[in-house]
């Protein structure tokens, strides 16, 4: 029939009739027309008259084109017209090829439509099922998969007058693939592409790896605008990046895909993974997040979502093919103060420390990757200088590094030390240094401690602490050489003289109803010391004969002196006291009722029973009454103050204060002396 330079060649095996009108074509008789050669693919072409004698029918056969790496071939496209001139066809077309970026292989396109004489025209009006064999995009390989794509109401693709029209949807989709040596695998529900090119979806679920090493990705929605850059947003997601014990909730986003590269700007919330939980939740605000060339780059700051203080900056890495990644953690200068305290940020502090005042800072890091060793990590922080409150008393001046060799486990080597200004279980420490190590399963092994304290030393035992538990914790304090003069000049005792060396144990318990002795005892070595009263009575008069015993009595010296102690640090202490080997002391008025006395094997049992810290205070306010004074003198001058006020300035709603009664001394007298 014709025929190129080239070499391409048209024929038929019969006379072509064809009859076009504006409405419809129609062929008059069947006939057959082949292309070939000149570098054009083979073509076959049936024709025959349509269905019912009118329009046209026929198939379309085209062998493989080949161009490069890309070809292109038509197995079987059939095709029918009816009276209305509307040619319908079916069949199905074949691509490979190279696209920017990868690669694919064997699509398989079926491809149903409908064409009018007015030129208008529309594909997939159906469900259709989209293959391809093979498919690399970038170091991303992907085998057989199948995606079901069905009209979102009229046609998938579609003119119009005004151009292209568009929509469709995906009822459920689930992708399996590699990326490098990890398995990947994309699935989502309805995702559905408007007119608008705005793509809508939910359920998505993105993961990388197995098992342990899996990194994922999910969201309850995610929506983007298609076009030469894509951009979209994501709410309700979840992360964790392989066997990192952390896991991201609440991100929502907005994404940004170009030339290849996506990046997001983040708010999320991270947590423990751990069923014991190290930490509480974080917030991040406003997370750069980058996927470029296989690898997963982000960075953010944690903070505390009550309050919104940053807590630490975090710039994390990751990448797809091999799994491995890092990610670097940096604290500045965090600040404890009335807003901010540790159980804030960890549930392992809650009845370890409270009332902290002062700074943290340090750094720490996180690596992961396939080997053995799957997840390591380590960190140094370090304090100059906090106050607190610990279960046995206050703490000042705390200052010290602690090395990590795990960080996630919360473990250190053997060695780590703070040093204290104070502490101050219910008598002040000074310059004390605690040993310590952090182990597994959430449990610190104290190594000893040691502060000088009254001319001796107060060491603390080896012990475990279990913070993963509410068990009890147990503490034992060794007391080593206190000098009792001295101890005495802790309180003050103006008026009040003893020698003698003290040894002892002070074993303590805590739980959640604080701290208490259990079985504590101090114990004057050899050769016992001497107990004097050195002031006058200045609180009454004890009469004639309580005069006459007291100066007889009020030096002592004692051969061996015990003192027991059991009771709660923050409540009432039971101490007993036992004096054998009495003598008068020098200073004692000595006549013929004290000489009969030294002649008998007196012992003295005392017992005490009341708060640590009041009894001290009615012991010192026994022979000093300004003490009272000063505790009490403000009250009795507010209460003065009160009465001067005329009746009409109190409210008729206000009922008087209750006021305490003076003793026969004119002093108000305190609680612990009532």
């Amino acid at each position: 029939l014709a025929s190129s330079r080239s070499g391409a060649k048209l024929t038929t095996t019969g006379p072509v009739d064809l009859l076009f009108s504006p409405r419809q074509i129609a062929s008059m008789g069947a006939a057959q027309v082949r292309l070939s050669g000149g570098g054009l693919p083979g073509l076959s072409l049936n024709l025959k008259p349509g269905p019912m004698g009118g329009g046209v029918a026929g198939t379309v056969q085209m062998e493989r084109y080949s161009q490069g790496l890309a070809n292109l071939s038509v197995s079987s496209l059939a095709f029918a017209s009816g009276k209305d001139g509307a040619i319908r066809f079916s069949g199905g077309v074949g691509l490979s090829g190279p696209f920017p970026g990868g690669q694919i292989t064997g699509l398989q396109v079926p491809v149903s439509g409908l064409w009018r004489p007015s030129g208008a025209w529309s594909l997939w009006s159906s469900c259709t099922d989209f293959r391809f064999a093979a498919l690399q995009a970038g170091n991303l390989l992907s085998g057989p998969q199948k995606i079901s794509l069905c009209p979102n109401g009229g046609a998938i693709l579609a003119s119009s007058p005004g151009g292209l029209r568009y929509g469709g949807r995906i009822a459920a989709l689930d992708w399996r693939a590699r990326i490098g040596s990890s398995p990947f695998a994309v699935a989502a529900k309805n995702i559905v592409v408007g007119q608008d090119r705005r793509v809508t979806g939910s359920d998505m679920r993105i993961a990388i790896g197995a098992g342990e090493e899996q990194t994922w990705f999910s969201a309850a929605q995610f929506d983007g605008l298609l076009g030469t850059v894509i951009t979209g947003n994501v709410s309700g997601g979840e992360a964790k990046v392989a066997n990192v014990p952390l896991l991201m909730q609440n991100i929502s986003e907005a994404w940004r895909y170009a030339d290849g590269r996506f990046s997001a700007l983040s708010n999320m919330e991270v947590i423990d993974e751990q069923p014991v939980s190290r930490f509480l939740r974080m917030r991040v605000r406003g997370a750069e997040l980058v996927y470029a060339d296989g690898r997963i780059t982000a960075t953010g700051l944690l903070r505390e979502p009550t309050i919104d203080r940053v807590i630490a900056s975090a710039d994390i890495s990751h990448i797809l093919a091999s799994s491995s990644g890092k990610a670097d953690l940096r604290v500045d200068n965090l600040v404890f103060d009335d807003a901010l305290q540790p159980e804030m940020l960890t549930p392992l502090t809650l009845g370890v420390v409270a009332n902290v005042r002062g700074s943290v800072e340090g750094s720490g890091a996180i690596r992961w990757d396939q080997s053995e060793n799957g997840v390591q990590s380590e960190g140094r922080f370090r304090t100059s200088n906090v106050d607190l409150a610990a279960a046995f008393g206050p703490v000042t001046g705390l200052a010290g590094e602690i090395i990590f060799t795990d960080l996630l486990g919360l473990e250190t080597a053997p060695g780590q030390t703070v040093t204290l200004v104070e502490v101050n279980p219910g008598v002040a420490a000074f310059g004390g240094k605690v040993r310590y190590r952090l182990l597994p399963d959430l449990k610190v092994g104290i190594e000893g401690g040691e502060w000088p304290f009254a001319g001796g030393m107060l060491r603390l035992e080896p012990t475990i602490w279990d913070l993963g538990t509410e068990a009890p914790r147990n503490m034992v304090f060794t007391v080593e050489g206190v000098d009792a003069a001295q101890f005495l000049q802790q309180f003050e005792f103006e008026n009040l003289n003893a020698t003698g060396i003290f040894d002892g144990k002070l074993p303590m318990v805590f739980d959640q109803d604080g701290g208490r002795i259990v079985g504590g005892y101090l114990v004057a070595r050899a050769g016992g010391g001497n107990l004097a009263y050195v002031g006058e009575l200045t609180y009454e008069n004890l009469g004639v004969f309580g005069n006459f015993a007291f100066n007889a009595l009020k030096s002592l010296r004692y051969q061996s002196l015990t003192i027991g102690m059991n009771g709660a640090i923050d409540g009432e202490i039971v101490t007993e006291v036992k004096f054998d080997g009495l003598q008068q002391g020098d200073g004692a008025a000595k006549n013929f009722f004290t000489r009969q006395i030294a002649r008998l094997p007196i012992q003295f049992n005392v017992r005490i029973q009341g708060p640590f810290m009041q009894l001290i205070s009615s012991a010192k306010a026994y022979y000093d009454p300004s003490i009272l004074v000063g505790q009490n003198l403000p009250a009795l001058l507010r209460q003065q103050e009160e009465l001067k006020k005329p009746p009409m300035q109190q409210s008729p709603l206000q009922s008087p204060t209750p006021t305490q009664t003076p003793d026969e001394s004119g002093v108000q007298p305190s609680e612990s002396e009532q």
